[in-house]
């Protein structure tokens, strides 16, 4: 069935796929893309975003241009109608630019105020024995977990797709990852994996320097707070 979307995507790419391209390479968007985690291709998203820049414009000249020729505006309403036209599709390019970084803001506070629970559950997991694939895969499947199962099903999705081993796929998936921290403890668990080295203990020592993190996160915050209520009372 094809959708309105279809339509559009298809509007974009025939009359705007050259600017769609310049823009995609302008903006670096294929490795803003690849931070916020979107399954989406730079040069149509460009695209789709050209499209709606000139259409917005043409709308919005449109509705000024017909405004003017039928109501009697004062002079005052004619410059506000003309700033509004001319900020509407400043505003659609706006959104469009904004909309992957405010994605990747996302992927990456859900990600961390996780990770504790996240690191305790895979420590318990390891200490009963169970490899990374089955690991990922039972991750991919929890409810508990809303960011982190998005992160397992991409691992997934690069063995399934690409044939790679669930080591490197996880790899490949936290070295693009917009968190510092899940960046450095998932690379620090693949590179235990491969030397052999303690890999529970790995998990227990990073699990508790994540929970006593968070301690000292939300003491400063209580403090705050505190700080807060005494301006308050006085």
């Amino acid at each position: 069935v094809v959708t309105l979307r279809d339509v559009f995507t298809a509007f974009s790419l025939t009359f705007f796929e050259s600017w769609g391209r310049s823009f995609a390479k302008s903006f670096e968007l294929d490795k803003v893309f690849s931070r916020a985690g979107l399954a989406v291709h730079p040069v149509k998203y460009g695209a789709e975003t050209i499209a709606m820049v000139v259409l917005a414009a043409i709308f919005a000249v449109a509705g000024f241009v017909t405004a003017a020729l039928t109501l009697h505006l004062t002079p005052v309403q004619l410059v506000l109608g003309l700033v509004i036209a001319i900020f509407v599709p400043i505003f659609v390019l706006m959104a469009r630019l904004m909309y992957p970084y405010i994605i990747t803001t996302l992927r990456k506070t859900d990600t961390e105020n996780e990770m504790p629970f996240f690191m305790a559950y895979l420590a318990t997991m390891v200490r009963g024995g169970y490899s990374v694939e089955k690991v990922i895969e039972r991750v991919a499947q929890l409810k508990v977990f809303k960011a982190l199962r998005r992160e397992a099903q991409r691992v997934i999705t690069r063995v399934k797709m690409f044939g790679e081993d669930p080591v490197t796929a996880l790899e490949k998936v936290a070295s693009s990852h917009p968190s510092t921290r899940f960046r450095d403890i998932m690379l620090g668990y693949t590179t235990t994996l491969r030397s052999g080295g303690d890999v529970l203990h790995y998990l227990e020592i990073r699990t508790r320097e994540l929970f006593e993190s968070r301690a000292v996160e939300v003491r400063n915050i209580l403090n705050r707070l505190m700080s807060f209520l005494e301006i308050y009372v006085i």
